[in-house]
């Protein structure tokens, strides 16, 4: 049975279930907060700084478009490479920004 809920959380929540949905939710919070602080935080003179916020506009923009629209399939590989990206440029600049502290 080929259900469309034009929305791609529904779709998740209809084909995967609340847990599922959920769990999303929670992974994409936790993603979004670590990198709002992050981004407070962080030097913008840095070329990788602007990549990593670039890269969470992005996700920003993308998680917002998906409620009145399902993802296309050749948008989701872009779509998780990205977030991957996103993490690890997280990670990077945490780490930059532990450096830092410790050397003052």
């Amino acid at each position: 049975m080929d259900v469309k809920a034009h929305s791609w959380y529904f779709q998740l929540w209809v084909e995967e279930g609340l847990i599922a949905l959920l769990c999303l939710l929670v992974f994409f919070g936790v993603y979004f907060v670590k990198s709002v602080k992050l981004y407070r935080k962080t030097d913008l003179s840095q070329p990788l700084a602007w990549i990593g916020l670039g890269i969470f506009s992005a996700m920003a923009a993308f998680c917002v478009g998906v409620i009145v629209n399902d993802m296309m399939a050749g948008l989701a590989q872009l779509f998780w490479g990205l977030l991957g990206l996103g993490f690890s440029v997280n990670y990077i600049l945490t780490e930059r920004l532990k450096g830092t502290a410790d050397k003052q």
